[in-house]
């Protein structure tokens, strides 16, 4: 949740422009100006992250301690308790739904849709820490896994994989299973930054999963020529990094490409998937499919299209849970208009 975004007084609208608030231009500012004020924007993020990490572990170290099935309770009861109290978080979910849902769904289908999504991130909020006070077998033996002989034929062709996961449920019980089974590894952001983000890879670490910085191509391209898997995250409208407009819910939406330009490159497979809670304490990972990209078209094309197609089957993997997804987040928050130099690619403007 946004915390340097000002509360929207309108009402969800599938019309409203949802774009990102972004640094205000000061008449007479140069562009190194504005940039020094950017960098101590972010520093002051930084000491607000420091001032609230103690109280952050000491909540994870507490979590850690208690049986994952009361940790997810007393998660739920967050999200509900956000769900009726924060208003702007509401509304920016109730917004999303209905810019991905528009007509088809009444509002009291929409409702109910945001009210299980605040109780279900409520829960993975609250079990994440308590899984990673137990041992890495523990989630495991909590997972169910559907289709993943999919998978068979890369690993017997000796080929790396790039595993998907969106922000879906327990989405990162898909770290887990990677290295429990496959030995693999996982993307994310910087791990020197403090806060929150520290803490999920300090999570994720007691959990056996280990990460590679985002940024780190080299790393990456090497974990696949040497047939390993790759887990990624790919589903969010991230600003600093490149990427491509692609639809999403009938909107153009803008993707990371790193994924598919990583799988064109070390010609490896894309495997979408998504993690979905089955009770409390127990998820289901199902693997959604195994994609390559097309050999007929140019690199940077066949980059596109093969982030268009699983960014398709994600989709459809959300209008079946919706109540899943990660609706607070930004998705269409930045506009074609507003990084013209950024490619698009649509099925009708490719045929």
């Amino acid at each position: 949740m946004n915390e340097d975004s000002p509360p929207d007084p309108s009402p969800p609208s599938a019309e409203r422009p949802q774009g990102r608030k972004r640094l205000r231009r000061v008449e007479g500012e140069t562009e190194e100006e504005r940039q020094l004020r950017k960098a101590e924007n972010r520093r002051k993020r930084l000491r607000r992250r420091r001032i609230r990490e103690p109280f952050l572990r000491a909540t994870a170290w507490l979590l850690g301690c208690l049986p994952v099935a009361v940790a997810a309770w007393l998660g739920e009861i967050l999200g509900l308790t956000a769900f009726r109290f924060a208003k702007f978080a509401r509304s920016r979910v109730l917004t999303h739904l209905n810019i991905a849902f528009g007509t088809e769904k009444s509002e009291e289908e929409l409702q109910r849709i945001a009210r299980d999504n605040f109780r279900l991130m409520g829960r993975a909020l609250f079990a994440l820490p308590a899984f990673a006070g137990r041992d890495p077998e523990y989630l495991r033996s909590r997972m169910e896994i559907v289709d993943a002989d999919l998978m068979l034929d890369p690993i017997a062709n000796g080929r790396g994989m790039i595993v998907l996961s969106h922000h879906f449920g327990l989405f990162d019980a898909a770290g887990v299973w990677l290295v429990h089974d496959y030995n693999g590894v996982v993307v994310g952001r910087d791990g020197a930054e403090t806060g929150p983000t520290r803490l999920v890879i300090s999570m994720r670490e007691k959990l056996g999963v280990n990460t590679i910085e985002r940024g780190n191509t080299r790393a990456i391209v090497r974990a696949l020529k040497d047939a390993r898997v790759v887990g990624m995250l790919a589903d969010q409208d991230v600003e600093d990094l490149n990427g491509v407009f692609v639809p999403f819910f009938g909107r153009l939406a803008h993707t990371p490409l790193g994924p598919a330009a990583l799988a064109v490159r070390a010609k490896a497979p894309v495997i979408p998937t998504v993690v979905e809670w089955t009770s409390r304490t127990t998820v289901r990972l199902r693997v959604l499919g195994v994609l390559y990209a097309r050999e007929d078209l140019p690199r940077a094309e066949a980059a596109h299209e093969l982030t268009y197609r699983y960014t398709k089957l994600g989709e459809d993997a959300i209008r079946e849970r919706p109540e899943h997804w990660a609706w607070i987040h930004k998705r269409w928050a930045t506009r074609p208009e507003d990084r013209p130099e950024l490619p698009v690619w649509e099925p009708r403007a490719a045929e």
